[in-house]
Parts: structure tokens; C-alpha cells; sequence
């Protein structure tokens, strides 16, 4: 990602873009599904959304056109 951002950084044109090689994975915030139903029955005031958030390596999704 260092190279992504030094490309940013410095202006490089849609050309140099095109040829920088790209990370299979990356990190992201995720939701996991087993989470769902972690607040059921909670009262709303002790709700925390962060509880639910997770640092994950995502696989890098296929690039579109554009």
C-alpha cells in the first residue's frame, strides 16, 4: 500500500497507476454475521456499535473498469 499512497502523493499519471502492483489483501473494519444478535436485549443507553467492529485482512476485491 506504501507504493499506492507514494503514487498518490506525488501525482503520478493513470498510466503509472495502471502499472502498480496491488496487494492481494488489505486490513478493513468488518462486521461479522456472528455478531448479529450481540445486543438483543440490552437497553439502549448500554448499546456500544464498537463492540461489534473488527480489524480483519480482507482479500482485495477484483478491480472494474475505470
Amino acid at each position: 500500500m506504501k507504493k499506492v499512497l507514494d503514487a498518490v502523493l506525488s501525482g503520478a499519471s493513470e498510466e503509472e497507476f495502471a502499472h502498480l502492483d496491488l496487494p492481494a489483501t488489505y486490513r478493513a473494519i468488518t462486521v461479522h454475521k456472528s455478531d448479529e444478535t450481540m445486543f438483543e436485549g440490552m437497553a439502549t443507553a448500554d448499546k456500544d456499535p464498537r463492540q461489534s467492529l473488527h480489524l480483519d485482512e480482507v482479500p482485495l476485491p477484483e478491480l472494474a473498469p475505470g
